[in-house]
């Protein structure tokens, strides 16, 4: 190699380590003033590494909490359709009872007028049934009276089973029931203390009626035998009805009678005397 070859190989070793020992010069120059900001940048790592754990820490306690807060969402959801399903199910029944209801009053205003209907009919019916004259005439076990035209007549026995000439019950009477009267007979028992007879029927009478007024007591001759009677006020079940009591003996069959007219007519007295009137007690 010639001396100038060698020369520069020298010179380029010579440059290649200034430029390594300058470098490394500048290296640690520069490490060595760069040293504090490091130790500052790595304080302020650690600072924030402790503000990660913190924040990390309140992550999970809200984490935690919003998994408490879903539990609960998920726990109201739950009882909101409860709640729906129970509201659906009240408005349901609500709407199936106004339907029943609705049905019961147009039911209810069909019976009204129904009953309106009958009742103008039974209107009606009571002024065909009775006109203002006309008796039909009962006559059987030795002893007849009049009645109104198209009452009823139920004959009944009375100490017996049947009806016979010893003692019976006859019973005519409005359809209605309104209106009755009543003759009973009876061949045992005669003759009457027709004081204490009267006395009695009333007594009983107010036993079962809670009210009670007495009209005055009547004696009074009806064919030749002797008869006694008295009207009353009474209330019977809630309803006020008035009515006449009377017994009497008939020496000639041997035989007492009771006779009884009761109304819810304000007058019970005057259609008494008319049925009385025509009641013969034995026949001639």
């Amino acid at each position: 190699m010639s001396s100038q070859g060698k020369f520069s190989s020298i010179t380029v070793a010579i440059l290649i380590v200034g430029l390594v020992i300058g470098a490394g010069g500048g290296y640690f120059a520069s490490t060595s003033s760069l040293q504090p900001k490091i130790t500052d940048l790595e304080e302020y790592v650690s600072s924030l590494n402790s503000e990660v754990a913190t924040l990390n820490t309140e992550v999970s306690a809200l984490e935690e909490e919003t998994l408490d807060l879903e539990t609960q969402i998920s726990e109201l959801n739950t009882q909101k359709t409860s709640l729906e399903t129970q509201l659906e199910t009240a408005q349901s029944t609500i709407s199936e009872k106004e339907n029943a209801i609705s049905v019961l009053q147009e039911t209810i205003a069909d019976q009204e007028e129904q009953l309106s209907t009958q009742e103008s009919e039974i209107q009606v019916l009571e002024s065909m049934l009775i006109p203002s004259t006309g008796y039909d005439k009962f006559s059987a076990y030795g002893f007849s009276f009049e009645y109104p035209k198209l009452w009823y007549l139920s004959i009944e026995g009375g100490i017996e089973t049947e009806a016979n000439r010893q003692s019976g019950t006859v019973l005519a009477y409005k359809f209605d029931e309104s209106s009755t009267f009543m003759v009973v007979w009876a061949d045992r028992t005669y003759p009457l203390d027709l004081e204490l007879s009267l006395e009695g029927a009333l007594e009983v009478l107010a036993e079962t009626s809670t009210v009670l007024v007495e009209g005055k007591r009547i004696t009074s001759t009806i064919n030749g035998h002797e008869i006694k009677y008295q009207d009353y006020t009474a209330t019977l079940y809630g309803q006020t009805v008035n009515g006449v009591f009377s017994y009497m003996n008939c020496d000639k069959e041997q035989r007492v009678y009771g006779l009884t007219y009761m109304t819810t007519d304000e007058d019970a007295l005057t259609p008494f005397l008319q049925c009385l009137d025509s009641f013969i007690c034995h026949s001639s």
